[in-house]
């Protein structure tokens, strides 16, 4: 009898050793976000994206104008940096969505092209290490998101920033 268990004990430890070890090569689908943390970088499609802060706002100042949302400004100040070996043409940038609970997913706000201190593109072609810093927004309900870099996968594969921001 101690036989037949046997096989089945190693079955359930090899299963979890597997399971281990596919969650630290973040590499298996998965019903949860990816832990990347604001503040730590994120590499993937080549480009590296850090979160540096975010902040809600119920107005903004651009142009000389205050600019009132539709919803609300979540701002969402990160660096991008060009991780790849070749330039990257100039005013090119990443796009950054925000993705609900949901999985509704909202593009950046026009205003951060506008906005003093938004992320733009750089005039230049983007040479390899050279990062940009500046701010998203994004004009939306206040409630709780994950970033979604273009190129990165998608929801179940990693790569997202589980922090909740809005909250």
């Amino acid at each position: 009898m101690g036989m037949k268990k046997l096989p089945t004990t190693l079955l359930h430890w090899g299963a979890a050793a597997l399971l281990a070890v596919c969650l630290s090569a973040a590499g298996c689908a998965w019903n949860q976000p990816f832990p990347v943390l604001r503040g730590e970088p994120l590499t993937c499609a080549g480009m590296t994206y850090r979160v540096l802060g975010t902040t809600w706002a119920h107005k903004l100042e651009v142009g000389g104008q205050t600019v009132v949302p539709t919803h609300n400004f979540l701002l969402v100040r990160v660096e991008v940096t060009n991780a790849g070996v070749a330039d990257l043409p100039a005013m090119w940038l990443p796009q950054v969505w925000l993705i609900d609970e949901h999985k509704e997913v909202f593009p950046p706000s026009p205003l951060t092209e506008r906005l003093e201190g938004g992320l733009r593109g750089s005039p230049d072609a983007w040479k390899p290490t050279e990062t940009l810093t500046g701010t998203l927004v994004y004009d939306v309900p206040q409630v709780l998101y994950w970033l979604q870099p273009e190129g990165c996968p998608r929801l179940g594969l990693g790569n997202w920033w589980p922090e909740r921001f809005g909250d």
